[in-house]
């Protein structure tokens, strides 16, 4: 997204406000993967456990559903405090985009990585892989489209638009593949 921002837009301090925008969402990033990886060893044990896998599935997605959704409602809330404190008031026009990548944060933190990670531990790499290189495709398309229009706002709005079509994809994988191991 920085690179189509440059290349777009070509405005230094615009891109600058961008980063400023994502630093705080996409370091949290890895509180979701963190709670994932401390289940990974039940979701590959139940791997040929469809019900299990279920099960432990929507345990940990409730979890994450509550913890994500009161941090992303507390970074939207104070965006501004908290990025005049970090950064100062050069970096105001951040605001609304960190705002729309904090909203983002609860669908990545919810949706896309249990499922993810639940793929990742039934031995499904495979179907993973082809996966993210449909949605980096999707991705480049859409920020392209979306900072043409919208500029840096723009860049904010398509990621959350990557997050939720990659939660889609994920949820649709992950219910395709456990349908095909129930009628094995």
């Amino acid at each position: 997204d920085t690179i189509i921002i440059s290349y777009i837009v070509k405005d230094p301090q615009l891109l600058a406000t961008y980063r400023v925008a994502t630093i705080i969402p996409f370091a949290i990033n890895f509180i979701p993967n963190i709670a994932v990886n401390y289940y990974y060893p039940e979701f590959a044990k139940n791997a040929h456990n469809p019900s299990q896998v279920r099960k432990l599935a929507r345990f940990v997605a409730k979890r994450m559903f509550i913890f994500s959704a009161v941090v992303s409602l507390m970074l939207i809330l104070l965006a501004k405090p908290l990025l005049l404190l970090i950064f100062g008031t050069s970096y105001l026009d951040s605001v609304l985009p960190f705002q729309i990548i904090a909203f983002g944060y609860w669908i990545i933190a919810t949706f896309r990585t249990v499922n993810g990670n639940i793929l990742a531990a039934m031995g499904k790499a495979k179907l993973s892989f082809y996966l993210t290189i449909l949605i980096l495709i999707a991705n480049i398309i859409t920020t392209y489209l979306m900072v043409m229009h919208y500029s840096i706002n723009g860049a904010a709005i398509a990621i959350v638009m990557m997050y939720l079509f990659s939660s889609i994809l994920g949820y649709v994988a992950l219910k395709l593949v456990l349908r095909g191991l129930q009628n094995d």
